[in-house]
């Protein structure tokens, strides 16, 4: 069996057509070569827009429905779509280079982190340039996506990227974070101190959100941080966020954490 990979950053309605092109090229070039049979094929088209997917998913959607033996001399392709914006980041399996790759997408930051920190020192991450590099390249350019590092850093950041180091990228959050309230009251003075102090009001949080899940993965592991970070997201109160910081002290297991937290939220 083959697999068809397609990324994609924005909806194409043509998509189902593309993967049969696709597919058919392949066919053609190994029956040209000599091929009896052709293997079997997946394709896969893995989506991180913002937007939902809305493009047929199969030539059914496309073609109009026939009568009597037609359907049988109709085009049938399907493809399997991974829409990594909308997946549950606590299904995703731990220490997985897929998992990371939606996680990045999604700038579950602490979650990406803990992932660098796993890996700087691996192995079999150290003998594969070409991985360290393309992971640090995915996390370089969701960060500046998101305006996270300051124009300045950015040549550094590139020499990180080529040199493949996950255990600069990973010691980069404390900067980003560290910096990012001070970057963003600088932003209001130049575009007005109110939306300034909301700016650093929202890295701020997003500060003691990674920090709290953080914490929670060191104490509990990273499966309860993946949790926490499901309803974490919508929590916006400094003070809130403060007192789950406290229920995760107090707490004798992840459970127990996890169910005060959400009724913590739940409350406000």
């Amino acid at each position: 069996m083959f697999l068809l990979l397609e990324f994609q950053s924005s909806v194409d309605p043509t998509m189902i057509l593309r993967v049969n092109s696709y597919t058919s090229a392949l066919y053609r070039k190994l029956v040209r070569g000599g091929a009896k049979m052709v293997p079997a094929m997946l394709p896969i088209v893995i989506y991180d827009g913002e937007t939902p997917w809305s493009a047929a998913l199969g030539t059914e959607e496309i073609v109009p429905k026939v009568q009597g033996d037609m359907p049988n001399f109709q085009l049938r392709q399907y493809y399997f779509l991974v829409d990594v914006r909308r997946l549950e980041l606590e299904d995703l399996p731990e220490d997985n280079v897929f998992s990371f790759r939606v996680r990045v997408a999604r700038c579950a930051w602490p979650l990406v982190r803990a992932d660098l920190r796993r890996w700087k020192d691996d192995p079999a991450f150290a003998a594969d340039s070409d991985l360290r590099r393309a992971l640090a390249a995915l996390v370089a350019h969701e960060l500046k996506r998101g305006k996270l590092t300051p124009p300045d850093m950015e040549p550094e950041l590139e020499q990180f990227v080529e040199r493949g180091d996950l255990g600069a990228m990973e010691a980069l959050f404390d900067t980003v974070f560290a910096d990012g309230m001070e970057r963003g009251m600088e932003r209001g003075m130049e575009r007005g101190m109110e939306q300034g102090r909301k700016q650093g009001l929202a890295v701020g949080r997003e500060q003691q959100r990674t920090m709290l899940a953080d914490q929670t993965a060191r104490k509990f592991g990273q499966g309860t941080a993946n949790r926490l970070l499901a309803f974490l997201a919508g929590v916006e109160d400094p003070e809130r966020l403060a007192e789950i910081g406290g229920l995760l002290i107090d707490s004798a297991d992840g459970e127990e954490f996890l169910s005060r937290a959400a009724s913590s939220v739940e409350r406000h």
